[in-house]
């Protein structure tokens, strides 16, 4: 039993490491690093590419520095190792559209929010009153509460499938909770909007709003990873070793405010 419980604690901390090495090399720097380093052909491609040739394309013999720049300027060789190093760089920095991709999930939570909190204050402000909230504030009331769900519901479409894309594991995890809290609290605002029951929806919608402000760290945590990341990029081109992201006081300060809300 024992050996049975050590060894899942290493496949354990095996597949965590897996997973941090694997966005280790996926950060926008260490992309772009990588295109630029390996971009340029190995010398052997590199010379066969620039090398005189006879015509029978077997290499020639006795060339100087005339002959390799004749050839280099009659072979095109000079273009085709541009195009070589043009397409190892493209090549290397298609994990890039992944990054894209996490950013646009990141949106689709963010954009909503935002608009449904338009809604939801004016909500509040409707409901202030308590029991002497009028017809017409209840008419506002319906017709901002459609509006914000409207937009919440944009949130509920991102998929699992779509948060997969995110690569940091607890913030996947977080958001993903996120997103549950604000369907377990629609449900009785519908309710309590029909009952026209002012203090429960003053309550309701205070709550949604706090879970909806959530957000926002998750987003500035992506943000500040993305900042360390470039931080580092910036350093390595300017001849600093660049060396690995860490995370920095904002991320570390997001990521404390939500754990507390999602422990």
């Amino acid at each position: 039993m024992r050996h049975t419980i050590l060894a899942h604690g290493a496949i354990a901390l095996l597949l965590s490491a897996t997973a941090t090495d694997a966005r280790a090399q996926n950060t926008i720097g260490s992309l772009i690093r990588a295109a630029v380093t390996t971009a340029l052909p190995g010398a052997t491609p590199l010379v066969e590419a620039l090398w005189p040739k006879n015509t029978d394309g077997s290499a020639a013999t006795g060339v100087n520095k005339d002959k390799m720049t004749q050839s280099v300027q009659n072979s095109g060789g000079v273009a085709k190792v541009q195009d070589a190093v043009t397409a190892n760089a493209q090549e290397k920095l298609k994990p890039l559209v992944d990054l894209a991709s996490e950013l646009a999930v990141l949106t689709r939570f963010l954009q909503p929010s935002v608009n449904a909190m338009e809604h939801l204050s004016s909500i509040q402000a409707r409901v202030a009153g308590g029991a002497n909230a009028t017809a017409a504030d209840w008419a506002e009331v319906a017709t901002r509460w459609a509006q914000a769900k409207a937009e919440l519901a944009a949130v509920d479409g991102i998929t699992s499938a779509n948060l997969g894309i995110v690569r940091d594991l607890w913030l996947r995890n977080t958001l993903s909770r996120i997103q549950a809290a604000k369907i377990r609290q629609v449900i009785p605002l519908d309710n309590q909007i029909a009952a026209k029951d002012a203090a429960r929806v003053s309550q309701s919608v205070q709550a949604l709003m706090v879970t909806l402000q959530d957000v926002s760290p998750a987003v500035g945590y992506e943000l500040a990873d993305l900042q360390s990341d470039i931080s580092s990029l910036s350093a390595w081109a300017r001849g600093a070793a660049g060396g690995p992201i860490v995370q920095n006081a904002a991320q570390r300060a997001f990521k404390t405010r939500l754990s507390a809300r999602y422990p």
